[in-house]
């Protein structure tokens, strides 16, 4: 057993065994460890003996959410993933349910809830979102605080044969050789380093978040490797920027074209040329909130002025794409896609394609980006030939400035 002080009260912790897994019992509020020991030792106790250690609260379950998303769940979960699962308490959860008491929240309330978001039209992943978050708000409830002694959403019953699908409008797209080419040409005469982040993603299949937080120790221009270690992205109030390590930890090295090489090696001269011409330092400090401090990072992708990051500019880049080169569905994700979807269309191994994109089970590389469509069947003989990595005329002349 253990006892601790927690601001100016004790609690005290054991470990149990439910289901076989190991279970943490804790109860705090003790003004003396004396009596936190005394009552954690009666716990420890009643448990070993068979006796149920829970107990009843006068507590509704936005009170709990308070305590617990503050005091447990924060510390667990990134930044971006915290303030997510927040939106969907405050949009979904406590209208429903927060005003119950927590010993009385039953199964039916917890199906009522999940229905009610089918019957309103949302989408399979929202609603596998929302079941997974209130799952795991029940089973620290048990396991942490001891205030019920079952799990309501594990036997919720949902009528999954009305969920609606995911939008994979945007994510799900794959972009032509034509379109390809439009936004090549586009970029290159509005920004060249939005034109390079935007060959990145084709070529390489990197996420937005991943080809922002690139630095220019990331690329080995002998091995023509790229290796894949950090993301950019925003932050709570604090850091409205931060360095972090990479979407689910998919870490790797990856292999570079030759072209692509060519044209990083390009691109950096005139950034540095550019650096000198406004008289600014290469580096940034940015705080790494993997590693909790600052530290400076020799970016790859900033912005036109080289004093700001790309990563702030994700929505704004998908929206001159899809408003100036007149392609609605545009997302710089479906990069990613069209990356897979044309290593498949070559015959390329999956377990290959599936270590290049970094996905944890080879099922994600199967079913989200083998789905090769017409159009890309139709231009597969240009593929083979190297076209669709080809420059026009009007692109060379462009990066030669």
């Amino acid at each position: 057993m253990r006892v601790y002080k927690r601001g100016n009260t004790w609690t005290y912790a054991f470990d149990i065994k439910v289901n076989g897994k190991r279970k943490t019992i804790s109860k705090g509020g003790f003004r003396l460890k004396s009596e936190a020991e005394h009552a954690g030792v009666l716990a420890q106790s009643d448990s070993k003996k068979g006796i149920q250690v829970y107990k009843t609260v006068n507590m509704t379950y936005n009170q709990y959410l308070d305590m617990w998303l503050y005091d447990v769940y924060k510390a667990t979960v990134k930044a971006t993933t915290f303030r997510q699962r927040i939106s969907l308490f405050n949009n979904f959860v406590r209208p429903v349910i927060g005003d119950i008491n927590v010993n009385e929240i039953t199964t039916a309330d917890i199906s009522n809830l999940l229905n009610s978001l089918v019957a309103n039209g949302n989408v399979k992943s929202l609603i596998s979102s929302v079941r997974a978050i209130l799952s795991k708000s029940f089973n620290d409830m048990i396991a942490v605080y001891g205030y019920t002694q079952y799990n309501p959403v594990t036997h919720a019953i949902v009528n999954t044969r009305l969920i609606r699908d995911n939008d994979k409008s945007k994510h799900g797209f794959i972009i032509s050789f034509e379109q390809i080419e439009q936004i090549r040409n586009f970029l290159l005469k509005n920004s060249y380093s939005r034109y390079m982040l935007f060959e990145v993603g084709l070529r390489c299949g990197l996420r937005f978040s991943e080809a922002a937080g690139l630095t220019w120790d990331d690329i080995d221009f002998e091995k023509k490797e790229l290796n894949i270690n950090k993301q950019l992205k925003s932050n709570d109030k604090i850091y409205s920027i931060v360095m972090d390590s990479p979407k689910f930890n998919s870490t790797g090295t990856i292999d570079l074209d030759d072209e692509l090489v060519m044209m990083l090696k390009k691109y950096k001269l005139w950034q540095s040329e550019e650096y000198l011409k406004n008289g600014r330092n290469r580096t940034h400090i940015i705080y790494n909130y993997a590693k909790r401090d600052f530290y400076n990072y020799d970016l790859v992708f900033l912005n036109a002025r080289l004093n700001g990051y790309e990563q702030g500019s994700r929505s704004y880049f998908n929206k001159i794409i899809q408003t100036k080169c007149n392609i609605p569905r545009f997302s710089y994700h479906c990069l990613r896609r069209t990356h897979a979807t044309l290593l498949i269309a070559n015959n390329a191994p999956i377990k290959a394609v599936q270590e290049r994109l970094r996905h944890k089970r080879i099922d994600e590389t199967l079913n989200i980006y083998t789905q090769v469509n017409e159009s890309m069947k139709n231009k597969l003989n240009d593929i083979l030939n190297g076209d669709l990595y080809a420059h026009s005329k009007t692109c060379k002349q462009n990066t030669n400035k």
